[in-house]
């Protein structure tokens, strides 16, 4: 009889090595989804914050404000609300006890006028407001004088009120004090006092 080289003993080694074959595949898929699933997770990644440049300028910054929209509510035809309507009582860290109607008669072409003081507790800064006739009187008026405490001399700073433009304004220092007058339309407005002080009331100021 003749041996036969080939036959189940070749096929039986085939079908053994792709069991091996199977078997050490499987092994080794395995040992990765273990190695995949033990594997600490990826941390987000952190946002960056935006960062928004500054020009480092400190100079004076309007209230970009004209009148206030619901100021001209309940006025007859739309007409401009008087001064007494416009001006508040506190603003910022500042409140006014005194906020009143200066009692006429008042000088020629004003409207109305009010003086007030304010304070935030330590320091004390004084509002006086006019209403003019019109936008060019109350520009006249503003050029016209200067702060009570102030000279001509003692003007640091001009500049326009709001954008769009309703007005301007004048700044004043001496020494450790300060004053702002500003206009917008027709009504004419100062602060006076510590300098810093009338700075800071001057921006929170609505009007």
């Amino acid at each position: 009889m003749v041996m036969q080289t080939g036959g189940p003993w070749r096929r039986s080694r085939t079908l053994l090595g792709l069991a091996a074959l199977s078997l050490a595949a499987a092994v080794v898929l395995g040992v990765v989804l273990l190695s995949a699933r033990n594997r600490a997770p990826e941390a987000e990644p952190v946002p960056v914050p935006s960062v928004t440049a500054t020009t480092g300028d400190d100079s004076l910054v309007e209230p970009g404000t004209g009148v206030p929209d619901d100021a001209l509510a309940g006025q007859p035809d739309g007409a401009p609300p008087g001064l007494g309507d416009l001006l508040v009582p506190a603003a910022g860290s500042f409140v006014s006890a005194d906020l009143a109607a200066t009692p006429p008669p008042l000088d020629d072409g004003v409207v109305a006028a009010y003086q007030g003081t304010f304070t935030n507790g330590r320091d004390v800064v004084t509002l006086r407001a006019l209403e003019l006739g019109s936008p060019e009187e109350a520009a006249a008026a503003a050029s016209a004088s200067s702060p009570g405490g102030f000279s001509p001399d003692d003007a640091r700073d001009t500049g326009d009120v709001g954008d769009p433009v309703v007005g301007t304004y004048v700044t004043y220092e001496r020494e450790s004090s300060g004053a702002i007058r500003w206009t917008n339309g027709s009504y004419l407005l100062e602060l006076e006092g510590p300098w810093e002080q009338v700075r800071e009331l001057y921006l929170a100021y609505p009007l």
